[in-house]
């Protein structure tokens, strides 16, 4: 069963009741036909692919099915899930690992349970024999199930192990599907959540084109698989192959929820950004965001991105090792806070970057664009990261020869620290700068020398200034 084989194949006490596709695309769910309690088929397997199959151990998660749901969504992806899942995190500040109970016994142990809509759902985790930290001691007084301690002495190793079985399990199903349905759909969905935006878009436009050929352009998941393709191209700085796209999803959205609806409006705004992106209208509808100078996250999640981030900015991390990191949690901060938030647009600000550095210019040049359009909407006029993203596309303007756009940017930079900021503060500083060098580069040496005159004088404090 966790090689890959479908539990109904090899366990017939076990029956499908649901696939997941109703439920955007969820882990399927199989019931214990005696008992009536439900399991999700895939496991989470915390075990490094070389552990000798004699120690591995079996035990379970339990509980209401839409929890147990949610908890199937860090298998297929959502790492921040997956922390919640099994990381104290209460206590999780300064820890390196992980401690949870696991139940062991599944369904079918305790044949009173029923199979009401109501019933329990169980989530198989394996784990290797050197986690187990206590003999199996009783849950309740009732003596009729068991519990062990596990504890995984590193989270971010066995969220890496989960993972790469879960890849090897779904690209499995999708060969024997012939590379068709739903498990493209899966999987697509999958590399999405890890931030692997090029391969989900292959993916992505693969079940597109199946389920418009299949049920029609206005069905909805048609429209599903266009608005989830539209997104991967605008994560990769493809914005006009992106429109074409969000139209169609917008498109079969209205069609099914009407105009007003928040599926569509949700569509329009992605259509918004991407035409804004390329200079086509401005951009409408952004909400506020809340909180918007610090992360607002907690607890399991804020552990995810606080790993992520750090494996990103680390010393020896290739450029594209930690494109694919940004790209994580971007998708962690999307699920989280919203693609609105000041953070999700901060991440997006750090991921064009990074393209930049590897000469990606033309796609950094895109999400930076997004990042100043979503900022300005979002944040206060005296906010410095508007500023700082709005000097960003200049610099990448300038470096693909765009010169006139670039220095109106750049202008437009430095007015805005002056006016908002003061010349004091470090960002006007170094919007003063980052002029001064386009301008040298231009030729234009002695503007650039008095630019940087006038910002010493004015940008130190008041004490330090001889008399004038």
């Amino acid at each position: 069963y966790s090689s890959g084989s479908h539990l109904a194949d090899c366990c017939p006490s076990y029956i499908l009741v649901d696939d997941g596709s109703g439920v955007a695309d969820a882990v399927p769910v199989y019931r214990h036909v005696k008992s009536g309690c439900l399991l999700l088929s895939f496991p989470v397997s915390l075990v490094s692919p070389d552990t000798p199959d004699e120690d591995i151990r079996l035990f379970f998660c339990r509980g209401p099915l839409p929890l147990m749901r949610r908890y199937g969504r860090g298998v297929l992806g959502c790492m921040e899930i997956l922390f919640e899942l099994f990381a104290d995190t209460e206590g999780i500040n300064g820890r390196t690992g992980s401690e949870f109970y696991g139940l062991c016994e599944g369904p079918g142990h305790e044949t009173g349970e029923t199979g009401s809509a109501e019933s329990l759902c169980y989530l198989p985790i394996l784990v290797d024999k050197q986690h187990v930290r206590s003999s199996p001691s009783w849950v309740d007084a009732s003596k009729k199930h068991s519990q062990c301690f596990i504890k995984l002495p590193d989270m971010v190793a066995s969220a890496g192990f989960a993972f790469g079985m879960m890849e090897r399990r779904l690209k499995a199903e999708v060969y024997h599907s012939d590379g068709e349905g739903r498990a493209v759909r899966l999987l697509a969905h999958f590399f999405a959540c890890l931030g692997r935006a090029e391969e989900a878009a292959v993916l992505w436009d693969q079940a597109s084109q199946e389920d418009e050929a299949k049920l029609g352009s206005d069905h909805l998941q048609t429209a599903s698989s266009f608005a989830a393709l539209a997104a991967c191209f605008d994560d990769l700085g493809r914005s006009e192959d992106a429109e074409a796209f969000h139209s169609k999803a917008l498109a079969a959205m209205a069609k099914n929820f009407g105009r007003s609806s928040s599926e569509a409006v949700a569509c329009e705004l992605g259509l918004a950004a991407c035409r804004h992106v390329q200079g086509k209208c401005k951009l409408h509808g952004m909400l506020p965001a809340t909180q918007s100078g610090v992360l607002c996250l907690e607890g399991a999640a804020a552990h995810a991105i606080a790993v992520i981030f750090s494996q990103a900015a680390g010393d020896e991390r290739e450029e594209a090792e930690a494109e694919v990191l940004y790209r994580q949690g971007l998708s962690i901060l999307r699920r989280c806070l919203g693609p609105g938030h000041a953070d999700t647009l901060h991440c997006l600000n750090n991921l064009a970057l990074c393209m930049a550095d590897q000469g990606k210019i033309q796609q950094a040049e895109q999400l930076l664009r997004r990042t100043v359009a979503g900022m300005e909407m979002v944040l206060a006029p005296t906010h410095p990261r508007p500023i700082q993203a709005l000097s960003n596309l200049a610099c990448c303007l300038a470096e693909q020869g765009k010169v006139e756009e670039a220095e109106t940017n750049h202008r437009r930079a430095f007015e805005n620290a002056k006016k908002r900021l003061g010349w004091q503060h470090p960002e006007t500083s170094a919007c003063a700068q980052s002029l001064a060098q386009f301008l040298t580069s231009c030729g234009r040496c002695t503007e650039a020398a008095l630019l940087e005159l006038q910002a010493d004088q004015l940008g130190r404090p008041c004490w330090k200034r001889g008399r004038t």
